[in-house]
């Protein structure tokens, strides 16, 4: 049954206008962050070298440190170095998936409004970003930066959202939110440069969320949420839609087939709140391939806090779409059982059961369940027994709210899950025992001595064989450079959790 109102616990999170723990503990952590980029700006080295130059391209064979640029000095007509252009705050909306043991990550610019994409082989700090969209063709201030090709002009703002796929060939492929015009984009690497196209624009914002999958051909199809002033009931709507290519290289919006797959009347937003997440459904989309290629989708559907399933049967391109099923959120009389499905992650076995985890807001816990049992489980209810202790030296049991940012996936039996502690800023994993169904679960990152940064925001993990790899974007407000990172972890399963 409708709620009335927005469900949410605890309250000291819940009802901030940043509407999830993640984004709470996000401005937490930039909140003593952001005045290092300026630092980042005007630091440099005061090295030179006496002599003649009357221009900046005079000193190309001066030697510089990395992130710096030889510049020619007009005080005194010699070479100098300085700082090159603040790279940015890269990480936000980060999604991740492995090649050969490399970890590729998309995400977003938040200095600019970029979409980025870059590579690291696990353990490490991604450092290797590339600028995919959202540069504007402008002359740069500098030609010779290293950084956005020297261009400081705001282009529009993309990269939200960001969902990575690999093609056959390796090569990245990604879905993104285009902010600026409220619409649904895809990039991929041509022949000599990125390229990025308009996949669904008609709305009023169309394209958050986005969950790209690739078919075993490569042809790509995308789920994401839309929102419209009037929809197929006459009314404003969330939606969630399906855009899929026609083709593995499509060309632009010709090459895609748009449906609605459901639809939800909601109120107008109030132009004086503060932004929120949508009151509908299609919310924290996950998607992923059946054994037989179909698509599987899970979502959030915020008006009944429910978490919500549906997958397709048949072929890629004409795929029939089963009813939703409600997995969690409400029992089968219709009663409300709690504000659940934040963040979902979902995979699917070789049976062709979907496994899936979330975030249950009235508890404040990770929750798991699977289409056969349909039996939600807690993976981790937060509860630390020895994390505080009383003045007399005696444990104070607290209970921390987990389970944002879910990423699960399946190993032999055994279920992996990646996500936040966000009370501790910290990137944990829980592993359910393939054989007892116990749950156990290990913190990552953060929270260390000494302190190396608050870790767990767009928690991913990737299992391939018997190898893992997460991946989580990171604030250390605490270094003079580099406060803003996607950190990547590799390990062998069994060293997860033993």
């Amino acid at each position: 049954m409708p709620r009335s109102g927005t469900p949410i616990a605890p309250a000291a999170v819940r009802t901030s206008a940043l509407t999830s723990a993640l984004e709470f503990a996000l401005a937490f952590a930039l909140a003593f962050a952001l005045l290092v980029p300026v630092a980042l700006v005007t630091a440099g080295c005061n090295r030179s070298a006496q002599g003649g130059c009357q221009v900046d391209d005079d000193c190309r064979a001066f030697a510089c440190n990395a992130g710096e640029l030889a510049v020619c000095s007009k005080d005194d007509g010699a070479c100098a170095c300085r700082a090159d252009q603040f790279a940015g705050d890269v990480g936000r909306f980060a999604s991740m998936q492995v090649r050969a043991g490399v970890a590729y990550v998309c995400a977003y610019n938040s200095t600019y409004g970029d979409l980025m994409v870059g590579h690291q082989a696990p353990p490490g700090v991604v450092a290797s970003w590339e600028f995919v969209d959202g540069v504007p063709d402008v002359a740069p201030d500098n030609p010779r930066s290293q950084v956005r090709g020297g261009v400081t002009d705001p282009g529009d703002d993309v990269g939200r959202y960001c969902s990575l796929a690999l093609a056959p060939g390796g090569d990245p492929v990604m879905a993104y939110h285009d902010g600026t015009h409220k619409a649904l984009k895809l990039a991929s690497f041509g022949a000599v440069r990125w390229r990025a196209q308009v996949v669904d624009a008609a709305g009023d914002d169309v394209g958050r969320y986005a969950a790209l999958t690739l078919d075993k051909a490569g042809v790509p199809a995308i789920a994401y949420h839309a929102e419209v002033a009037k929809g197929q009931s006459g009314m404003r709507e969330s939606q969630l839609r399906w855009a899929q290519a026609s083709r593995p290289d499509p060309q632009g919006p010709a090459d895609w087939k748009v449906t609605v797959l459901l639809a939800q009347p909601i109120a107008a937003p109030d132009p004086m709140a503060a932004p929120t997440v949508p009151d509908g459904i299609g919310l924290f989309v996950a998607a992923t391939r059946k054994p037989d290629d179909s698509p599987a989708l899970a979502f959030y559907d915020h008006q009944r806090g429910n978490l919500v399933y549906l997958e397709a049967s048949g072929a890629t391109q004409s795929a029939s779409w089963s009813a939703p099923v409600i997995l969690d959120g409400e029992d089968g009389a219709g009663n409300d059982t709690g504000d659940v499905g934040w963040y979902p992650s979902l995979a699917v076995d070789e049976q062709g059961v979907a496994h899936l985890a979330y975030a249950d807001a009235t508890r404040g816990a990770l929750r798991y369940i699977n289409t056969a049992a349909r039996r939600p489980e807690i993976a981790d209810d937060g509860y630390r027994s020895m994390d505080e202790q009383t003045l007399d030296g005696l444990a104070a049991p607290v209970r921390h709210l987990v389970g944002d940012s879910s990423s699960l996936q399946l190993s032999g039996g055994a279920i992996l899950v990646a996500y936040q502690d966000a009370t501790n800023l910290t990137l944990r994993v829980a592993r359910r025992d393939a054989m007892t169904g116990a749950w156990k679960s290990e913190r990552l990152a953060g929270h260390g001595t000494p302190f190396a940064g608050s870790y767990g925001f767009y928690a991913q993990a990737r299992v391939t064989g018997g190898q893992a790899v997460l991946s989580s974007y990171a604030i250390n407000q605490h270094l003079p450079e580099s406060a803003f990172f996607v950190e990547v972890f590799g390990m062998t399963v069994s060293e997860l959790i033993q």
